[in-house]
């Protein structure tokens, strides 16, 4: 088996037409539920801008588009924890490690981030609705928290996913 990270780079994007890319993954998604084309497309500039956008892309791609990505906010749970809080991999690749990857890269920046929390917890939201995520994120450890009812309309349930992280190298003074 093969090491999916020699496969893709992770990097940090505003590019405008990343964010046209993404809109299309998100929207194809089960996240694409959520959002209208609008809406996602002004949540993913927003993000960007905020350099909260992260994308994957494949080292076999000339054209170096967008094949999976992430948004997540430093302290975005609770003033003070990061949170995940949108992924999405092109449909033809999911299954194969990319989400993995992906929510391991979110949380080795989340143990490299300074300053407080030194024992750093990651949050997400997830809906049973969503088997195959909610699979993946209790398979890499994260633990249901919380269960929303209605969270975001009539009859979406959430469950808040946590995971400790453990305490950082080197803790903040």
């Amino acid at each position: 088996m093969s090491d999916i990270s020699l496969e893709y780079a992770i990097l940090k994007s505003k590019s405008s037409q990343d964010i046209d890319v993404c809109t299309e993954i998100l929207l194809d998604s089960y996240l694409g539920t959520y959002f209208t084309s609008e809406q996602a497309h002004s949540l993913l500039k927003s993000a960007a801008s905020q350099s909260q956008l992260t994308i994957a892309l494949s080292f076999n791609d000339p054209k170096k588009v967008p094949v999976a990505f992430y948004v997540a906010d430093p302290k975005g749970c609770f003033s003070v924890f990061p949170y995940l809080h949108l992924l999405a991999v092109k449909s033809s690749l999911r299954g194969q490690g990319l989400g993995t990857l992906l929510i391991k890269h979110f949380e080795k920046e989340s143990l490299e981030a300074k300053g407080y929390p030194d024992r750093p917890k990651v949050f997400l939201l997830v809906t049973p609705h969503n088997p195959r995520a909610l699979a993946l994120y209790e398979n890499l450890g994260y633990t249901r928290e919380a269960t929303f009812t209605d969270m975001f309309g009539e009859g979406d349930t959430e469950y808040l996913m946590m995971k400790d992280l453990g305490y950082k190298q080197h803790r903040s003074e």
